[in-house]
């Protein structure tokens, strides 16, 4: 907000623009740095984990 306020040519700090917004009842909508892409709440059937039998046919 304070770099495109900055471009405009308004001098303004970050800790302004937050009081400002804070006032205005605006809440800064954030980028996710992760997005979960798995439903871990479906009703399709789970394949069964073959990776945990071969781990311990080779242990053997």
């Amino acid at each position: 907000m304070c770099h495109a306020l900055a471009a405009q040519g308004i001098k303004i700090g970050r800790y302004r623009v937050k009081s400002l917004m804070r006032q205005s009842q605006l809440r800064p909508v954030w980028k996710r740095k992760f997005i979960y892409i798995t439903d871990s709440k479906h009703h399709m059937p789970v394949a069964e984990n073959i990776f945990y039998s071969l781990v311990w046919d080779c242990a053997s």
